[in-house]
This record gives structure tokens, sequence and C-alpha cells, in this order.
């Protein structure tokens, strides 16, 4: 079973049911709803297709340190992803504001995590070296 991969596929659904919410839910007249919700969709459906796509990347033959950088960068995606996305939703559709207090960690996450993916990609670096005969 492919943990990461199934992560995303289930953010990617969140992010249907989100915005099938959003679009018949919502009331259109309230513009910061609106916008929290655009935002949280965006983000959502944006890294839950990364996370997913990380996950398949995990099917291929992979040296075991890239492997873990990957698996690393997918779980911290995945948290931020959720942190960031579902306070969102949630304090829209739970009419709880507060808990928008919890995205600047999510977003806090998601940029550690592109961090993360970049330290991963530089893991599989090897310099070549030239000899000149």
């Amino acid at each position: 079973m492919n943990i990461v991969l199934c992560v995303g596929a289930i953010l990617g659904l969140i992010s249907v049911l989100a915005g099938a919410y959003s679009d018949h839910v919502v009331n259109p007249q309230n513009p910061a709803q609106s916008e929290h919700l655009l935002i949280a969709l965006r983000y959502l459906q944006t890294h839950a297709v990364l996370i997913a796509a990380l996950g398949f990347s995990l099917w291929c033959p992979l040296p075991r340190l890239i492997r873990a950088r990957l698996q690393l960068s997918a779980w911290i995606f995945a948290a931020g992803t959720t942190l960031f996305s579902l306070s969102l939703i949630l304090a829209v559709a739970l009419e709880l504001p507060e808990l928008l207090n919890i995205t600047p960690v999510g977003g806090f996450l998601l940029i550690f995590g592109w961090i993360s993916l970049v330290w991963a990609a530089l893991g599989g670096y090897k310099p070549v070296h030239v000899t000149s005969d």
C-alpha cells in the first residue's frame, strides 16, 4: 500500500467536495468567505496533485536517501496542506474565524515542504570527475 499516494488522493477528493460546497452552499454575497475558499481550493488541489505525484515516484527504484527525502517532503506537504487549506475551509463552513489562526502554520509547512523537496532533489547530485589523459 502506498500511503503517500492515498493521502494525495484523499486530499484531492476533499478538494472536489470543498469545491462543490463552495459553489452550492456558500453565500456569494460574502466576499471574505468566497476568497478564503478560493485560496484554500487552489492550494489544496495543487498540493494534492503534488503529493500524489510524490506517491507515484516512490514506486520507482530510487536510492534510499532520495526515497527518504521524498517521503519526508510528501508528509510535510500533507501536513501543511491539511492545516492551511482545511483551516480556511472549516473556518468558513463552521463559521469559526478563530480557525484562521492555524492557516499560517500550514503555510509555513508548505514553504518548508518545498525546501525539503529541493533538498531531496539535491540529494541525488553526484559530481562528475573529469580526468584528462
